[in-house]
């Protein structure tokens, strides 16, 4: 490309490229000639009065058809005033007249100059744009036998805010397009993002702040939706982990800010396949035991059945942990209270698994740890035949009333029962140990190694032949043909029992309630013996 010549009003120093800004003139001083010792002179010039030339480089200066566009042309140096040569061919003009050898000047040829008249001018962007003259089109003479025309377009552009740089394109025939911009000195906004915390669990929140400088207008273009405040803040519960992105405009340009929360969703844990529903009835009664055992708790009592004697019925597990109703061998008395001892828990987790509404007649009839180790109740078994539901049987000896305590020697008379309930997350014995341990969660291997283990049993049908029974509120006095007595006053002393039984022959009940009010006196019989049985009431 050649030289830009540049051409100033009398009297005014220029220096090319300096930004000047805030022009208001009221006429056009039209250019200098050209310097003749400069052969290679654009003419293309801007002229605010007493202002720097402003010069508009042609970049992609190129021989196009007559009719077409030429292209964009730029030159971010002022925006106040400016005329421009317009022609229809892309030719350097030498001062002599001659055309320069690459089309980089504005000279046209043609026969019809008024065409040039109707070049009009749109606006883009943030300018007025005043044409205020249109100087006539006059020949210009080539060293080649041709004729032209050249015109100067006069015309006053007004910023409204800021440029940023100068742009414009045009038709030759018909339309001059200006997109006046410029590039400003105003400093460009900046803006940030800050997310506390920067992570939540889902439907947790977190405080979204932000901040800006050097801006006059803020939007949310992702996350938050809308306009905002320059600098703010707002609390956001997203459902997934979320963008924001602020965008922020000043007089120095636009700019754009980013921050991310993350959202933890639950985790999605495959979940564990439920416990087989127990279908034997040794299964449905472990499962029983150990809901008694799932939270810390002192639930023993001695004497305690697991039969609620005002509504006739086995109870539910939380009823032992929490408190129920229940005819007390002990006292003689209805008590309401919570727990279960060791044989109790053996008759309530097979009753109840058996027939919940039934006392009498039940799968398991002997109400003592003594009665239940005999085979009218139940069996003996290997410890690797152990299945649910099965029972560990004690001998702790004699227990001395005096000293409250055994004497380690055993007698034959079985003092404890615990129920093996399978491997249970560190334990496979549920057993109702006492008032002060409660009921507490054992090993197999561990109580089968204590010097009073008796050894591994499983239940099963009672099989007494026979029972007497008094219509309440009588009691009973039992003799045998054998003469074997058994009264509801007797009692062999155990701190882990209620003991009221000539052991293998007979034992006494008081556990349901009659239609009076009054316990049902029942005296199970082992075996039917030939011969007569007194009864005294």
């Amino acid at each position: 490309m050649g030289n830009v010549e540049k051409g100033v009003a009398a009297g005014t120093a220029v220096a090319l490229g300096v930004i000047v800004w805030g022009c208001t003139m009221s006429g056009v001083a039209l250019a200098d000639q050209p310097d003749p010792r400069d052969p290679a002179n654009y003419q293309l010039w801007f002229y605010p009065t007493g202002e720097p030339v402003i010069v508009v480089e042609h970049e992609e200066a190129a021989e196009v058809p007559f009719n077409e566009s030429v292209g964009t042309y730029v030159r971010p140096w002022d925006e106040s005033r400016f005329e421009q040569a317009l022609a229809g061919e892309l030719y350097l003009v030498q001062q002599d007249g001659s055309r320069g050898e690459e089309p980089e000047a504005f000279v046209g040829q043609g026969n019809a100059p008024d065409e040039f008249r109707s070049i009009t001018l749109t606006m883009e962007g943030t300018y007025e744009l005043d044409v205020y003259e249109l100087l006539p089109v006059f020949p210009v003479h080539h060293s080649e036998p041709a004729s032209g025309w050249r015109a100067w377009l006069h015309a006053q552009a007004r910023a409204l805010v800021a440029p940023i740089a100068y742009a414009f394109d045009w038709n030759y025939l018909t339309t001059l397009t200006f997109t006046l911009t410029k590039e400003s000195t105003a400093p460009p906004p900046t803006c940030t993002l800050t997310l506390t915390p920067d992570t939540i669990p889902l439907g947790g929140s977190a405080q979204l702040a932000w901040e800006s400088t050097n801006a006059t207008d803020a939007t949310f273009t992702e996350g938050l939706l809308g306009g905002a405040q320059p600098t703010s803040l707002a609390s956001v519960i997203p459902a997934t982990t979320t963008t924001y992105t602020l965008r922020v405009t000043g007089p120095g340009g636009t700019t754009t800010c980013s921050a991310t929360l993350a959202v933890e969703q639950p985790s999605e844990e495959p979940e564990e396949p439920e416990d087989p529903e127990p279908q034997t009835l040794g299964e449905r009664a472990a499962a029983l035991a150990k809901e008694l055992v799932q939270t810390p708790n002192k639930a023993y009592t001695l004497g305690a059945r697991g039969w609620e004697y005002t509504k006739k019925e086995f109870v539910e597990p939380t009823d032992i942990l929490n408190g129920y109703t229940f005819k007390s061998g002990l006292t003689g008395t209805v008590m309401a209270t919570s727990g279960i001892d060791c044989s109790g828990m053996i008759y309530w987790a097979f009753n109840k698994s058996n027939d919940p509404l039934t006392e009498h007649g039940n799968y398991v009839a002997n109400i003592t740890a003594d009665g239940m180790f005999r085979n009218i109740q139940s069996d003996p078994i290997a410890e690797s035949e152990l299945e649910p539901g099965d029972t560990l049987f004690f001998d702790w000896g004699t227990y001395i009333e005096a000293t409250k305590s055994w004497n380690g020697i055993k007698d034959g008379r079985i003092d404890h029962v615990a129920m093996y309930v399978g491997e249970s997350e560190g334990f496979d014995i549920v057993n109702p140990t006492s008032e002060n341990q409660g009921i507490t969660r054992e090993l197999a291997n561990v109580l089968s190694r204590l010097d009073g283990f008796e050894g591994f049993r499983r239940i099963h049908q009672h099989g007494f032949q026979g029972s007497i029974q008094g219509a309440s509120p009588i009691d009973l006095i039992v003799t045998d043909p054998d003469g074997i007595t058994l009264s509801h006053t007797d009692v062999i002393p155990s701190d882990e029992e209620f003991i009221r039984e000539v052991p293998g022959e007979m034992y006494y009940s008081e556990i349901e309630r009659g239609h009076d009010g009054n316990p049902i006196d029942r005296v199970y019989l082992a075996s039917v013996k030939d011969g007569s049985y007194q009864i005294e009431v």
